[in-house]
């Protein structure tokens, strides 16, 4: 097994059609998505991130995710407090593009399913301290670079933008108690409902000041 992106995928019409639909706006950066994407994340602003296929299994792999700068504790704190609504002590994982794994988590084995743990390198206490849980470890996901994955072309323009390794604090894209969100429906209502800064959908990216009245 490679991959668990075996969900269901929706075209960027669907997409445009349902934004168009409740009135949002939004700009179309076509391919250069990541790039746009991984700005808002470089500004410190937490985004859900829906992209491809949505994945099987019990974690949220980068097609149906909660992502944000893990280069601050507050971070963490932000998302458990304000948007998981769960105690401060529940971790996040961290993804991040495989070349950086010996450094961030001491091996270059593959992780790509976010089911296993490691411990923490004194790297990653350093320079993504919102990643590392309290007893010292971590839950990582690596991704192997591929410019044809939106999900690696983001963790590579997120390092590029701010000089820190290819990194980013990953949790399911889901609202409290309710399931990982599936469709784009269900998308723009989590972001709608929640403190989220950002959606980044297909090719498309909604910024909640850009709104409408």
């Amino acid at each position: 097994m490679t991959t668990a992106a075996l969900g269901p995928a929706f075209t960027p019409g669907t997409i445009r059609a349902l934004l168009d639909t409740y009135g949002l706006p939004y700009r179309d950066h076509g391919t250069d998505l990541p790039t746009a994407a991984a700005g808002q994340l470089a500004l410190g602003r937490t985004i859900g991130w829906f992209q491809g296929r949505m994945e099987a299994g019990p974690r949220a792999l980068g097609r149906r995710s909660i992502l944000a700068d893990p280069r601050h504790t507050h971070t963490r704190d932000h998302i458990n407090d304000h948007i998981k609504h769960r105690e401060p002590w529940r971790p996040l994982a961290p993804a991040l593009l495989a070349e950086a794994a010996p450094d961030l988590i001491g091996t270059s084995t593959p992780y790509p399913f976010m089911i296993v743990a490691r411990q923490a390198t004194d790297t990653a206490r350093a320079l993504i301290p919102a990643a590392v849980h309290t007893d010292g470890t971590l839950r990582p996901q690596t991704v192997a670079r591929d410019a044809t994955e939106p999900y690696a072309a983001l963790l590579a323009s997120f390092a590029v933008q701010t000089g820190r390794p290819p990194a980013l604090l990953n949790t399911s894209f889901n609202h409290e108690a309710e399931p990982i969100v599936c469709t784009p429906r269900d998308a723009i209502a989590t972001f709608a409902a929640g403190p989220l800064d950002a959606l980044a959908i297909g090719p498309f990216l909604v910024r909640k000041q850009q709104r409408r009245n």
